[in-house]
């Protein structure tokens, strides 16, 4: 079974948005409707850490298959299962093999600020 490598997932992902957009990141996160913030850590050369909301769009999006983004081996079942709804593409994702799964993007939010009383 193949595990989830975050770098080899950034690369797949670096090298489906490379060359558009002029090669801004922010260009791309707006056309793809994801924060730059998820977007430059999905794809970060040296520390990734892959966002679900960007793994999701890029299925969406490019119509890869969420199997050969994840792992890198593509297959034409659950490929064919995401390409039905977007609910299935989180599905997909959710049910794949990794030693750890994608970053949430609401686990990167910086925290809401404590209450006025809990400061004083």
């Amino acid at each position: 079974m193949v595990e989830f490598d975050r770098f080899e997932v950034a690369a797949r992902i670096r090298g489906l948005v490379a060359g558009q957009d002029a090669g801004v990141v922010g260009l791309t996160a707006n056309r793809l409707g994801v924060s730059e913030l998820a977007l430059r850590m999905s794809i970060d050369e040296r520390d990734p850490h892959p966002a679900f909301e960007v793994l999701e769009v890029i299925v969406q999006h490019y119509g890869v298959d969420p199997t050969w983004l994840i792992t890198g081996v593509y297959d034409a079942e659950k490929h064919r299962t995401a390409l039905e709804d977007d609910a299935a593409i989180a599905r997909v994702l959710s049910g794949l093999p990794h030693k750890g799964r994608p970053t949430p993007s609401s686990v990167q939010r910086p925290a809401a600020p404590l209450d006025k009383e809990r400061t004083e």
